[in-house]
């Protein structure tokens, strides 16, 4: 991986080079921005920079010992605890602690990379503080965590924090496009993401809008269906995982929110799901009050993150939704 490879961040990018060609490197770096931003990639393409044996050209060059070794994921002188759902424990920094104890594996550089470092256990958190406060010579940490804010605060002194933004929809869009992307579903994925490339690449994978047809098929079983099948929409609901049930009804906000944009006479470029614009605009709820309906939607949300009983709740807003429906005709 290389620098070009990255889409957008041209800022962050100019800084960490430029901390490179002048040798001043923080011991520890903290790069920050939500999940699918691209701050796992920066980090793995700065620590190939820090490790890379290029003299006089960009680095990392991708063509010396140490960047092959990297794209094999076989470097001694990189290791780390990578992306991972679990908590980080005291155990696993004691375990780093005792390999920077050890010289340099190749050459006099070392860098520990560790991703989604807000799961550190106050413990562990404690533990990588020691490192920090008295860091070996050619020891470089590389943190990422979606905010700062979710590290101790005595560990965040230690870090150069550089914070990764969501990319423009348009520019998102157009690294979609490069990929073979239909541009129909690049502008729906983009908007989708939230900005972040990563997010739109899951999206796309198979099964990655799931949600969204099940929000979509919401909103059909509401035009043009009885009590019956939203009664079957709610059970559906209730057999999904939690995860799952929330990211069905962050669709179903996005959904309407593209209706509550004005119906046919909508501008195009601001309708995040153009994909699927005429199946939604099938659906024929009323713009005014899909402002109402997001309202109601983001309600239950939030009655699910309380552990609401999941089925009661879709209930409840499948029979407020029409309701909305009846009052606005």
């Amino acid at each position: 991986m290389l620098w070009r490879d990255i889409i957008g961040h041209a800022e962050v990018i100019r800084i960490l080079k430029n901390m490179l060609a002048s040798g001043k490197i923080p011991h520890a770096l903290l790069l920050t921005g939500p999940s699918g931003v691209g701050k796992g990639m920066m980090a793995r393409i700065f620590a190939a920079a820090l490790l890379c044996r290029e003299e006089t050209g960009d680095r990392p060059c991708g063509m010396c010992h140490s960047c092959r070794l990297i794209g094999r994921d076989a470097n001694p002188a990189l290791s780390g605890l990578y992306d991972d759902d679990s908590s980080i424990k005291i155990s696993q920094i004691r375990a780093l602690q005792h390999e920077v104890s050890l010289a340099p594996a190749d050459g006099s550089r070392r860098v520990i990379l560790l991703e989604n470092a807000q799961r550190m256990t106050a413990e562990a958190a404690n533990s990588l503080l020691k490192i920090l406060e008295e860091p070996p010579e050619g020891l470089h940490f590389i943190l990422t965590s979606p905010s700062a804010h979710l590290l101790l605060p005595t560990v965040l002194s230690r870090c150069l924090t550089l914070a990764l933004e969501p990319l423009p929809r348009a520019l998102l869009t157009e690294a979609l496009l490069a990929r073979g992307v239909m541009p129909d579903l690049a502008k729906s994925a983009a908007g989708l993401g939230g900005g972040c490339l990563g997010t739109a690449l899951k999206l796309l994978e198979p099964g990655g809008l799931e949600p969204r047809v099940r929000a979509l098929s919401i909103l059909t079983a509401l035009a043009g269906h009885g009590s019956a099948v939203w009664w079957d929409k709610a059970e559906e609901f209730d057999k999904l995982e939690p995860e799952d049930r929330r990211q069905v009804l962050r669709h179903l906000l996005y959904l309407l929110r593209d209706m509550a944009l004005g119906g046919q006479d909508a501008d195009p470029s601001l309708v995040i799901n153009q994909d699927i614009w005429p199946e939604l605009a099938a659906c024929r709820y009323p713009s005014h009050t899909a402002l109402q309906a997001m309202r109601e939607t983001q309600a239950a949300l939030t009655a699910l993150a309380g552990n609401a009983n999941a089925r009661l709740t879709m209930e409840g807003l499948l029979l407020k939704l029409q309701n909305l429906r009846e009052t606005s005709a």
